[in-house]
């Protein structure tokens, strides 16, 4: 018997269906309300193979005929309950929920930072990993009482938890002695008789089977999914994001509350394995009536021979679900947008590349594992258009589309570990995948569409958000969208819709519960606005003789799939999608941070969690949006050949100059207008004038041995402040610059964290130019060593560690030259790590690596070719 046939009888309850009704499909009296566990289940598992549906029936028939036969039985509470006695998988999944609840409500109110009056109680508080096992808590007792309709039976007002199973309205048991007047089939002759037929013995040498377990426990709204999910989540929120004090986790801390929670969550999660393990079976004594001879004795042999293999499935799903620690630790996952191929790339698609790849260089740095997408966008009206006017086939238009963005990509140094194209075969494998299960889950419906579409923008805009231009180039009046400025023009299609509107109110809770998912705040605002004015459903495919370039949608060749909907899934694709269930987080999902410009917020930040949510795949943790580079004060576009060429610019300022450009005057919240004449300024001030000649003042000048500066004043001022002011105020600089760096890229300020870092440098300047160590230099000998002069030892140390520390913090912006510093410092290889960005961690430098040269041979920022 084919294991998705078995997990679905046992998820009913064994509830047989009968009398079919034609008014309701699936044609059963009690599986066809809204809200009860067989339609959901009826749902999701259609599109599943069942074979072997006879034997299924044989054994339904016969616990049928047991009930039936039975169905005057008067049931004892003392043989029934089997949610009160002490020992039974009931009881013990019932004290273990309320132990759990207890030590998670009991965590105190453990302030996040003292010096931060809006930090909040970790246990209270939206996000927090306390208030997230709590709510997760509740929600897998929820899960397993679905899950376990004979365990978690109607409350009895004069029995906590327990009451008599066969006799109160919505239980299995009494549904079918009130539906089952129609007699069952006898089962033949050759049914097995032996209850205990070692079921689960086949099911671990039988791949296919297999196969259909982890499909069933995979899909959305089965109980067995809802339990995987809700035990991972216990387990994601208390052992992510821990709170500290003096740098330790409180949640690892044996014997703390918190800790005690979470092992009382892990508790739960054991007792929910092993109560479902155990249902729908009561255990009874051997005389009563479910005792070999009693009433019930052939219910619970065909109740057993059904759950047997399902019971030893779900065990191992559970066991991976819930285990303390999965195999690896989560990578962290980070993704640009998939940039068009309809034209060449300009400046900005640089900007989001390089900020994408500075972020995941940072969690490198951290020595967390991180792993970067990025790629192309092939399919579409616009790419089909382009490719028409260039006089050539999609496919081969698209090829060299996205080789241009792979060179680009490489030429800035960007670390990306894959790049994704939407032509790709595994790419429309996961979206037609997806396709499917949005449509069998009934989001999915055909109708007439009517409205204003942009072909720019790929996208239909309601009549509210279209109005009518005079064209100042052509003269005549055109209708645009007023989001974008992009012409549109008046469809009316037959096509596939998806059921955004159901979302509004999730996508709303969503907002409420992470307030600060997307960066800046000022759009998080706006997509709370726009989502509560209401949404419409969505046009979600294209009639292929309008749009033939793109993946068909299953089943309908007529029809294109959106190729919003096609690019969105990029995202999941290279994360593996679709998993394996305990594989979804191996490939990083869901993503800690999706980089996306201003202009595609609507797209990310509604559409897609309307996608997800539907496909029942948590949404990204961050979605960092960018403003828009503009040339001239007008928006850079492909469109208007307002751009810059990246490649020109790289060749000509150079891949780390560029980089530390568009990250240091690169907007977030505002646009930024690009101008070589600012490239050279910051150039010439922060990384020439500023970095480029500390490095030089202290490794190049012959009037001290930084060396020997290093070796004698490293652990003492590290220990001790000294007791000179500005030598004072120079460490407690150093001592907090890595927290205050580590701070800005915690909330994503990629150029505040920047602006940190280089505030260090002026200051150690300042500082250093202040001290003027060499008017202390006393005459010595040519060829011999510097004499040793205390106070000139400290301040070339204070300043070499400055440039040491700042060396390791610039490695994510400039790693070319980071790396160069740190070889002139003579900092190891395996000592540039952030553990080494503190004062004092390192006292083996001092030594140039490299040759450091005379004049501009072997500075760190020679002068610029040309000052235009």
């Amino acid at each position: 018997m084919r294991i998705a046939t078995i997990a679905l009888a046992i998820t009913l309850g064994l509830a047989v269906q009968v009398a079919a009704d034609p008014k309701r499909k699936w044609g059963s009296r009690f599986c066809h309300k809204t809200g009860q566990g067989c339609p959901r289940l009826k749902r999701a598992a259609e599109p599943l193979p069942l074979p072997d549906t006879e034997t299924l029936k044989r054994a339904e028939a016969e616990a049928v005929k047991s009930y039936i036969a039975k169905r005057d039985l008067k049931t004892d509470a003392k043989d029934s309950g089997i949610c009160w006695q002490p020992n039974q998988a009931c009881d013990k999944l019932k004290r273990a929920v309320e132990e759990a609840t207890d030590e998670l409500l009991s965590v105190p109110g453990y302030e996040l930072d003292e010096s931060d009056a809006a930090s909040q109680d970790i246990c209270g508080a939206p996000n927090k990993p306390c208030h997230k096992a709590k709510r997760s808590a509740e929600a897998l007792a929820a899960a397993i009482a679905e899950a376990a309709p004979f365990a978690f039976p109607e409350a009895d007002p004069k029995r906590k938890w327990g009451s008599r199973f066969c006799h109160k309205t919505g239980q299995g048991c009494p549904r079918v002695k009130r539906d089952g007047t129609l007699e069952a089939p006898s089962p033949p002759a050759d049914t097995p008789a032996d209850p205990a037929t070692d079921v689960e013995e086949n099911l671990e040498v039988d791949p296919e089977a297999e196969a259909d377990a982890v499909r069933f426990c995979h899909l959305p709204a089965q109980e067995c999914d809802k339990i995987h999910r809700a035990a991972q989540v216990i387990e994601n929120s208390l052992d992510g994001a821990e709170p500290s004090v003096d740098g330790s986790a409180l949640c690892s801390l044996p014997g703390h509350d918190c800790h005690k929670a979470k092992t009382a969550a892990k508790a739960l999660a054991q007792a929910a394995l092993d109560a479902v393990s155990n249902i729908p079976v009561p255990e009874a004594d051997a005389a009563g009536p479910h005792g070999p001879s009693g009433p019930f004795a052939s219910f619970n042999a065909a109740a057993r021979k059904l759950s047997r293999p399902y019971r030893a499935m779900r065990s191992r799903i559970f066991r991976a679900a819930t285990s303390a620690k999965s195999e690896q630790e989560k990578p962290y996952y980070l993704t640009t947008p998939i940039f068009y191929v309809n034209a060449a790339p300009h400046v900005g698609h640089l900007y989001t590349m390089v900020l994408t790849d500075i972020l995941k260089r940072w969690q490198l740095l951290r020595g967390r594992t991180a792993i970067l997408c990025t790629g192309t966008d092939e399919h579409g009206m616009k790419i089909q258009q382009a490719s028409s006017q260039a006089g050539s086939e999609p496919k081969p238009f698209c090829d060299k589309g996205a080789e241009v963005f792979k060179r680009l990509a490489a030429r800035a140094g960007v670390l990306n570990d894959h790049f994704v194209r939407t032509t790709d075969p595994e790419h429309k494998e996961a979206v037609q995948y997806a396709w499917f299960l949005l449509r069998e889950r009934g989001y999915i419906y055909t109708s007439k569409h009517e409205g204003w579409y942009s072909v720019s923008d790929e996208t239909f805009y309601p009549q509210s958000q279209v109005h009518l231009i005079l064209d100042p180039a052509t003269g005549p009046s055109l209708k645009t969208s007023m989001e974008t400025g992009k012409e549109v023009e008046w469809t009316s299609e037959i096509n596939y819709h998806f059921r955004l509107s159901a979302f509004r109110d999730r996508l709303l809770s969503f907002y409420a519960e992470n307030p600060e998912w997307i960066k800046p705040a000022s759009r998080m605002a706006d997509v709370v606005q726009a989502v509560s004015s209401g949404l419409e459903d969505l046009s979600i495919s294209r009639p292929v003789e309008r749009l033939s370039w793109g993946i068909r949608v299953p089943d309908d060749e007529s029809q294109t799939i959106y190729v919003w909907l096609d690019a969105l899934v990029n995202y999941i694709t290279k994360a593996g999608y679709p998993w394996q269930p305990g594989k979804e987080h191996v490939q990083g999902w869901p993503a800690d941070v999706q980089v996306i410009g201003k202009d595609i917020v609507r797209f990310h930040c509604i559409y897609w969690p309307a996608f997800l949510f539907a496909l029942d795949i948590p949404p990204p943790r961050n979605i960092l949006t960018h403003a828009h580079w503009t040339l001239g004060k007008q928006k850079m576009a492909k469109s208007t050949g307002n751009v810059v060429n990246p490649f020109f610019a790289l060749d000509r300022f150079g891949v780390d100059t560029m980089r530390y450009y568009l990250a240091h005057d690169g907007g977030i919240a505002q646009d930024a207008d690009y101008s070589n004449y600012y490239i050279i300024e910051r150039y010439k001030k922060g990384l020439q004038g500023g970095l480029g000649n500390l490095a030089s003042r202290v490794m190049r000048a012959k009037g001290w041995s930084v060396r020997r500066a290093v070796l004698d004043m490293c652990h003492e001022i590290a220990d001790a402040s000294p007791s000179d002011a500005s030598a004072a105020a120079q460490r407690a600089m150093l001592l907090e610059l890595p927290e205050a760096v580590a701070k800005e890229f915690g909330d994503l300020n990629v150029g505040s964290a920047l602006k940190v870092i280089m505030d260090a440098v002026y200051e150690t300047n300042k500082y250093l130019h202040a001290a003027s160590p060499w008017k202390q230099v006393p005459e010595f000998e040519k060829g011999s060593s510097p004499p040793r002069v205390p106070e000139i030892d400290r301040t070339i140390f204070l300043c070499a560690e400055a440039l040491r520390v700042v060396g390791i913090l610039l490695q994510p912006y400039v790693p070319n030259k980071a790396a160069q510093l740190l070889d002139m410092l003579g900092v190891q290889t395996d000592r540039r790590s952030l553990e080494y960005a503190r004062l004092g961690s390192d006292d083996s430098y001092g030594e140039s690596s490299v040759e450091l040269g005379r004049g501009p041979q072997g500075t760190l920022f020679p002068p610029l070719a040309s000052d235009l």
